[in-house]
């Protein structure tokens, strides 16, 4: 029987919705309900049977809308006559009966489940309400919507009653939180209309944001305490903050300068504060709900910042960016917050004055490089500061704050590291650097480096007190200086030359300690046990510097080889000699495992990385500066002093190391000089004649390519010899035809050698 019923009910319920939903599709009625207002004019009586009728069909829709019904047919044709009829209703009609919704009383435990009180519908009006203000066309329509702001607002601001059974109670205040979330949703769109006065806007922002102050504290409570501990309702509560934040975000966009009196109230005490407590509680444990709320705080700032960002000219950017605010690393390890962070960090160095945000930005730097565990924060303000001068502040803008920028970058520096620890933080600070320079002048270049210098110190050994953190100074400065000298080529040899001693005691310093084996090795033992024992840490780290010294030399001197190599012979050929001297003794280097352990390289020796240049990024070798060296040298009188010194490596006798470094030298010289190099080769050829039966492969086979490359020259220079048009001829042909006839026999001797020694018993 009941079954029958319920079928027969159905049958009924399906039958009458499908009447209803015809009657409403007609155009007629359409007309009908769009002269309401006209028809309550001409005849009273027939206006209010008209107008009464249209609210009890909509008001029953909504209510059965929200009935648990089993028929998917039956809550169809609910749904598409509850739109109809909405999209059908004049605005007037339609917010009358939201309103009547609206008013009616909070349910009690008593009553709650009854259709008319059920929170399922108001909720629905609410969604309605919100889609409704999409087909808003003018401002007097607009304005009609506004008048439901203040109900709006009560209905958000309204907490659930209280109730006994503790499993009703979640379910009643969850019923209860979406109809509230609802009413925010209402009120956010109604705000991005932009058709709502900027006045109304900012009332209904000020009583948001007093919402928003009621509900803090006990947000802030779920943050402190366990994230496991957190119950049902406090995640409703949580949901409930990121909702009224983003509406508070769309509010302050519609109101505009109005919104200047709600700030003080709303950015400091609600907004840093939450999101303060949220960074700490997802440093702790990673909740859902702190993530949620990170989201919402950012959002609601970008907002705010985008629309009056000079109300943060004040202390209250100095309290967001800080380690426990923008600048967390909470913050940057999820996708979504990432990518928030990322929007309002545009949004700050687009916005901003650069001369109220570089002193700010460059605080925090200072003061999170004391830190020791904040070397992610650190890295981001750094990324801001680099950011900030290089796509905002002016060359004027700048010249004020280059010692400010000097100290934030000197405490990064002075508290860093000398291998793969802590490189992002430098890598950071590089290009920070970097873009300062840009923004100066030559001139203010030079001081700016000088100054810099000053602050590196000089060397120290590695018996002296505080040798390590002087060390920890020298490697940042010429890691540094490496950085520049990729970016300004031939502008950075001006710095170079101010520092050209600093150049030589360096390098005089390392040579003295490698070239001799027991200079970083214990002076206790027998001279095996000396040779094969780790050397202390103190001897090792004062000789780091010296890798980013290299690659810094190496990038200077090829700029000045491709402009002509006139600064590297300027005085006389001071520098040249100067540095000759002990980049020659360097290619003897006797490198120390405890040298290379942090830089990247793989199963590379030390001696590797160091003099070859292997594995240490672009450049960075003692053989990469010879030939750098050998190419801005010019002439004959600067080449054979440095190809005599590699020939000299070349048959070093009991450490092949060397004589591989030897060969790969003389094989980056003769490629850099081409055939220029003939004038050299008669000098070479004994040597290049004992590296072919090297034990060593590596060196025979450096040998074998020196060859190959010395005929690939001959074949360049040999028309001139033969007779053809002496536009070809270098400025040191002539030299070269008298002594390549004599020459020439013996380059294609050894090539036969290089190429048939297993033959003729050259080659192992």
């Amino acid at each position: 029987m009941d079954g029958e019923r319920r079928a027969t009910s159905s049958l009924l319920s399906t039958s009458i919705l499908s009447t209803l939903n015809f009657q409403l599709s007609r155009p007629s009625t359409a007309k009908i309900v769009a002269s309401l207002g006209n028809l309550k004019s001409r005849n009273n009586a027939d206006g209010r049977l008209m107008e009464s009728s249209m609210l009890t069909i909509w008001t029953n829709l909504l209510q059965l809308s929200c009935l648990p019904l089993r028929e998917n047919r039956t809550t169809t044709l609910l749904d598409a006559a509850a739109a109809r009829l909405r999209a059908l209703l004049p605005a007037p009609y339609f917010l009358a009966s939201v309103s009547s919704i609206l008013r009616l009383p909070v349910p009690d435990e008593d009553d709650a489940r009854s259709p008319r009180h059920h929170p399922a519908v108001r909720r629905k009006a609410l969604m309605l309400l919100a889609e409704r203000t999409a087909a808003i066309t003018s401002r007097e329509e607009a304005e009609l919507f506004a008048d439901l702001l203040p109900e709006l607002c009560e209905v958000a601001a309204t907490a659930p009653a209280p109730c006994s059974d503790a499993d009703d109670g979640d379910v009643h205040a969850r019923a209860h939180a979406l109809v509230r979330q609802a009413a925010l949703f209402a009120i956010e769109r109604l705000a991005g209309s932009g058709l709502v006065s900027p006045t109304a806007m900012a009332t209904t922002l000020l009583s948001t944001v007093t919402l928003l102050e009621t509900l803090t504290p006990g947000v802030l409570r779920i943050l402190q305490g366990d994230a496991a501990a957190a119950t049902p309702r406090d995640v409703l509560e949580v949901r409930l903050w990121s909702s009224l934040a983003l509406s508070i975000a769309t509010l302050a966009a519609a109101a505009g300068l109005r919104a200047l009196a709600a700030l003080p109230r709303l950015v400091r005490p609600l907004l840093a504060a939450t999101l303060r407590e949220a960074n700490a509680a997802v440093l702790r444990a990673p909740a859902p709900s702190a993530r949620l709320l990170q989201t919402a705080a950012l959002e609601t700032l970008r907002a705010v910042f985008d629309t009056l960002p000079q109300f943060f000219l004040g202390p209250d950017l100095a309290a967001l960016l800080s380690r426990t605010g923008l600048l967390s690393r909470a913050l940057r390890d999820a996708p979504t917050n990432r990518e928030a962070a990322g929007r309002l960090d545009a949004l700050l160095v687009e916005r901003s004055p650069p001369r109220i945000l570089l002193p700010v930005l460059c605080r925090a730097v200072a003061e999170l490089a004391a830190a020791s565990d904040a070397e992610e924060e650190a890295t981001v303000a750094l990324d801001l500061v680099a950011r900030t001068v290089a796509s905002a502040a002016s060359r004027a803008d700048l010249a004020g704050h280059v010692e400010v920028l000097l100290t934030a970058l000197f405490a990064v520096y002075a508290g860093g590291s000398m291998g793969r620890e802590g490189k992002a933080l430098q890598d950071a600070a590089d290009r920070t650097l970097v873009a300062t320079v840009m923004k100066l002048s030559e001139s203010q270049l030079r001081k700016l480096y000088v100054r810099f210098r000053g602050w590196r110190g000089d060397v120290a050994k590695e018996t002296d007190q505080g040798a390590t953190a002087a060390a920890v100074r020298r490697f940042a400065f010429w890691n540094a200086s490496a950085v520049l000298s990729d970016k300004l080529k031939g502008l950075f040899l001006s710095c170079l030359g101010v520092v050209m001693d600093d150049v030589v005691q360096e390098l005089e310093f390392a040579a003295v300690r490698l070239c001799d084996p027991t200079a970083v090795s214990s002076k206790e033992g027998t001279k095996r046990r000396r040779l094969s024992a780790k050397p202390p840490a103190a001897a090792v780290d004062v000789l780091r510097p010296l890798s980013p010294l290299l690659r810094c030399l190496e990038s200077a001197l090829a700029a000045d080889s491709r402009a002509g190599g006139d600064w590297i012979r300027a005085h006389d050929g001071r520098r040249f000699h100067d540095l000759l001297r002990p980049l020659a003794q360097l290619l003897r280097a006797s490198v120390p495992a405890g040298l290379g352990e942090d830089v990247p390289g793989g199963s590379l020796s030390p001696h590797a990385r160091l003099v070859l240049g292997r594995g240490s990024g672009p450049g960075g070798g003692v053989v990469g500066c010879l030939a750098a060296l050998a190419a801005g040298g010019g002439d004959e009188k600067y080449w054979k002093p440095l190809v005599h010194a590699i020939v000299g490596a070349c048959s070093e006798e009991g450490r092949s190391e060397v004589r591989r470094a030897g060969a790969r030298a003389l094989l980056d010289v003769i490629e850099r000089l081409e055939e220029e190099f003939m004038v050299l080769l008669p000098e070479c050829l004994p040597v290049l004649s004992e590296m072919l039966e090297d034990d060593d492969d590596d060196v025979a086979v450096a040998a074998r390519e020196c060859v190959q490359a010395e005929r690939i020259c001959w074949g360049r220079v040999s028309s001139p010899v033969c007779g053809e048009a002496g536009s070809r001829i270098s400025p040191f042909g002539i030299c070269m035809c008298r002594k390549i006839l004599c020459v020439r026999a013996a380059v294609g001797i050894l090539a036969i050698a290089s190429s048939y020694g297993s033959t003729f018993g050259c080659v192992p």
